[in-house]
């Protein structure tokens, strides 16, 4: 989409970069989509507790408690409820949404199968989870907080450690990029970066995004990074994306995100087991528990969100000042994420304040007006946008 002349701003007033009229019109609807989605989910959770299901469950449900070997069935059946109740969201969402501004063009069906794929997957994990809480409920007494921290821990740390090994498969089809792509790629961020991980290119019938990113660490670290991104970018879209996930890399960003969401919702879960312990006395040690837990979670991470993205955001800025200091430079990087922006419908210009306290992304008006200041404080080469330009 072209931007008409005359209508770029200086970047060190963080003024919009551009009109894009899709993606005003986009995010505002995908930021509604996911407030409807977390007031929905809190309804379900709300209904199913005032109807009794959590303290004196039908008879129908009831079964499912008498026998400890049979009563993950009821967590089982917990699931299976909100995931039939939040269809209708999804498939609005997910699926009709998308599709009216181009970003989907499989079928329903299609839509249908990996929506299926991902609920078992989602569901595998949550029975299999909340069992295990259950179960050191029963076994260990009083220090069964204690073990579910430590396996929140370790479930944290090790999800990002195998992030890459935990993307459902057939979803995307992946491939080590070949010889001559990963010199192309190597060549875009030397001298700064001596070598790249190991690159994986990612791709998807209806794949037209502009993305990619470091997962995992230690020896299960690669770079993924999508087909239309190294077939269609421009060198310095790709050489500010390297270089800006390299500094997630240098500073272990990854790691320090899962240790940060670890402590919020370890302290939610304490939090939340005194709670509960005085509004559903008896729960503890009961599959019942569950319910209870997920609404006071749901309400916690709703919490999170302003805390988690301002840390989102400094990461990402610490990643831009990585790119900097590596040879890149502020009107490079301006290229790049106008780029970005046009393909993947991200608003260019400044978001109202309300919706920034939740967006751990921040707008390219924000990112460039921070990469001025600080190759100006800096002092760095290739200082980007000289005054001459500001004047044009």
């Amino acid at each position: 989409m072209p931007v008409p002349a005359g209508t770029e701003s200086p970047c060190t007033r963080g003024e919009a970069l551009g009109p894009n009229a899709i993606a005003r019109s986009y995010q505002p609807r995908r930021l509604r989509g996911a407030i409807l989605g977390v007031a929905w989910n809190l309804t379900f959770l709300a209904a199913f507790l005032h109807w009794g299901f959590a303290s004196r469950p039908p008879r129908w449900l009831a079964w499912t408690l008498g026998d400890g070997r049979i009563w993950p069935v009821y967590i089982l059946v917990f699931y299976a409820l909100y995931a039939l109740v939040s269809f209708p969201l999804d498939l609005w969402y997910g699926y009709l949404h998308e599709r009216r501004y181009g970003l989907v063009k499989q079928g329903l069906r299609a839509w249908g199968r990996d929506w299926l794929l991902g609920v078992f997957q989602h569901g595998l994990l949550f029975v299999i989870g909340s069992s295990l809480l259950v179960y050191l409920q029963i076994h260990a007494g009083q220090a069964w907080l204690m073990y579910a921290l430590a396996a929140v821990l370790v479930l944290f740390l090790g999800s990002t450690y195998f992030a890459f090994d935990l993307i459902p498969r057939g979803l995307f089809q992946h491939e080590a990029a070949n010889e001559h792509l990963a010199g192309r790629l190597q060549r875009l961020v030397e001298p700064a970066v001596r070598s790249l991980p190991p690159v994986i290119v990612f791709t998807h019938p209806e794949l037209r995004d502009f993305s990619g990113g470091i997962m995992g660490w230690g020896r299960r670290e690669v770079l993924l990074i999508s087909r239309p991104t190294v077939e269609l970018g421009s060198d310095a879209l790709l050489r500010f994306v390297l270089l800006h996930e390299m500094g997630h890399r240098r500073f272990r960003h990854l790691v320090l995100s899962a240790l940060v969401g670890w402590v919020w919702v370890s302290a939610g879960l304490v939090l939340g087991d005194a709670i509960i312990g005085r509004r559903a006395t008896g729960m503890v040690g009961s599959p019942m528990y569950i319910p209870w837990l997920a609404m006071f979670i749901t309400c916690w991470m709703i919490l999170s969100h302003p805390v988690l993205a301002y840390v989102g955001r400094r990461l990402e800025y610490q990643a831009d000042r990585f790119y900097l200091r590596s040879g890149g430079s502020a009107e490079e990087m301006r290229t790049a994420l106008l780029e970005l922006s046009r393909r993947n419908l991200a608003r260019t210009d400044l978001t109202l304040r309300r919706q920034s306290l939740v967006q751990a992304m921040p707008t390219p008006a924000r990112r460039l007006a921070a990469a001025q200041r600080y190759v100006e404080k800096r002092g760095l080469p290739n200082p980007g946008l000289t005054r001459r330009d500001e004047e044009e």
